[in-house]
C-alpha cells in the first residue's frame, strides 16, 4: 500500500484529525493514520522504517493540545527521510487551535507558511491538497479540453482512449533538432545560461572552450536498445528524453529501471539517487508509464510494454522492467511544477501531452491499484 499523505498528531486531537482525514479523502488522497494501518501487538515506532518509503508527503498538526512525545518521534525520524528526497512537509493548524501564531517547532523556521484550519474557507483545503500532490487549484486549467471524454473513459476502456488521444495529432521532431529544445526544456531558473541534467546538475548549456557533448549529451528514459532502435520517429519523441552527465549516461548505457527497497533480487539495478533538491525518479517514471500508452502497436509502431521484476527482459525487445518500481516512483514523488510547464511546452511543439504528469491518479486506473 502506498500512502500519499502522513498525519502526524498529538492523539488527544484524534477526533479533529480524522474530520481532516476523510475531507482529504474526498479530495482523492490515500492518508496514513495509526489507528487504520498498525496492527495491535506490533511495535508502533517500527512503522518508520517500514512505512517511511511509502510514503509521499508528511502534514505535521499543531492542535490546543500541543506537540506530544510520539508525535515529536515521528518529527524526529520521518521529516529527515523525507526531506532526503525533497518530498512535501507542510506544517497545518487545527481550527480548535487557540488564537494567534501557531509555535512551529523544529523544522520549520518563522517564515514557513502553513495552512490554518481556523480560516473556515474551502481555499485552506484547496491549499493542503496542492501541497501534497502538486497540482495548484489556483491556476487556470489550460489542458480540461485535452482531455474532453475522460470522464466517460474512466468507464470503459480507458487506455485505449487513453492511447488514441495521444496518438492524435502527435508529430515527433527529427531527433538531430532535439537539442536545442531539450536545452529549453530543462533551463535552470536560476540561471538561463545552464540547464538541469535529470540527476540535478546545473551545466552550461554552451560551454566555453569545450564540446557540449563533454558536458551534457541528450539521454533516453526508455532506451532504443528495448524496443524502437530502427523507428527514427519515436527516437525523437520529447516526452522521453532528457539531459544527462555524459559519464553517467555511459555507466547506465540502457539499463534497466529497479529499486533496492522493492526488487530485492532483481537482476540489474539501475540507481537514481535523489538530492536533497531534486529527485529523477518521478521524471523517469512518468516518461515510462507514457512510452507504454503512446506505442501499441497501431501504424506499424512497436508494442512498448513495462514487465514485472521476475520476467527476463532482453535487448532488441520492446520491454522493459519493472512496473512496480517505476508505478512506485510515480507515487512517491509528486509531479513538480517545472514538469508541468515542460508538458505545456511539448504539446506546443509535437501536438501530444504526457497523461500521466497532468492526472497521475489514472496510473492505478490504466495498471493496477498499487
Amino acid at each position: 500500500m502506498f500512502w500519499d499523505v502522513f498525519l502526524c498528531h498529538n492523539g488527544e486531537d484524534k477526533l479533529a484529525v480524522l474530520t481532516l482525514s476523510r475531507t482529504l479523502e474526498a479530495h482523492g488522497l490515500q492518508c496514513w493514520l495509526d489507528r487504520h494501518t498498525l496492527k495491535p501487538g506490533t511495535e508502533w515506532t517500527d512503522f518508520v522504517e517500514s512505512e517511511a518509503k511509502r510514503i509521499r508527503a508528511m502534514v505535521v498538526i499543531y492542535g490546543p493540545h500541543g506537540i506530544s512525545a510520539g508525535q515529536q518521534f515521528e518529527i524526529d525520524n520521518l521529516i529527515p527521510e523525507m526531506r532526503s528526497r525533497a518530498a512535501p512537509v507542510i506544517p497545518v493548524v487545527l481550527a480548535t487551535h487557540p488564537v494567534g501564531s501557531p509555535n512551529l517547532s523544529k523544522p520549520f523556521t518563522p517564515n514557513t507558511i502553513f495552512v490554518d484550519l481556523r480560516n473556515e474557507t474551502p481555499d485552506e483545503i484547496d491549499k493542503l491538497v496542492w501541497a501534497i500532490n502538486g497540482r495548484n487549484p489556483f491556476e487556470r486549467e489550460s489542458v480540461g479540453a485535452y482531455y474532453e471524454g475522460l470522464t466517460s473513459a474512466l468507464q470503459g476502456n480507458l487506455r485505449a482512449w487513453l492511447s488514441a488521444r495521444i496518438a492524435l495529432n502527435h508529430i515527433n521532431l527529427s531527433y538531430s533538432k532535439t537539442t536545442d529544445v531539450i536545452a529549453e526544456l530543462f533551463t535552470d531558473p536560476n540561471d538561463a545560461s545552464h540547464l538541469i541534467t535529470y540527476d540535478g546538475q546545473s551545466v552550461e548549456k554552451l560551454p566555453e572552450g569545450q564540446h557540449r557533448f563533454r558536458v551534457w549529451n541528450k539521454d533516453h528514459i526508455w532506451p532504443k536498445a528495448f524496443g524502437y532502435f530502427k523507428d527514427l520517429k519515436i527516437v525523437g519523441d520529447l516526452h522521453n528524453i532528457v539531459p544527462a552527465d555524459p559519464k553517467k549516461n555511459a555507466r547506465r548505457g540502457a539499463g534497466l529501471f529497479y529499486d533496492e527497497f522493492l526488487d530485492h533480487d532483481a537482476p540489474l539495478k539501475e540507481a537514481l539517487v535523489p538530492a536533497a533538491y531534486f529527485d529523477p525518479r518521478g521524471i523517469v517514471a512518468r516518461a515510462c508509464l507514457y512510452m507504454t500508452v503512446r506505442y501499441h502497436g497501431e501504424n506499424g509502431e512497436p508494442t512498448l510494454t513495462i514487465i514485472e521484476e521476475k520476467e527476463k527482459v532482453e535487448r532488441f525487445q520492446p520491454r522493459i522492467a519493472s512496473l512496480r518500481t517505476l508505478l512506485y516512483w510515480h507515487k512517491i514523488v509528486v509531479v513538480s511544477k517545472e514538469e508541468r510547464h515542460r508538458n505545456d511546452r511539448i504539446m506546443e511543439l509535437q501536438g501530444n501531452r504526457n497523461p500521466f504528469v497532468d492526472h497521475p491518479e489514472l496510473a492505478d486506473k490504466i495498471f493496477y491499484p498499487v
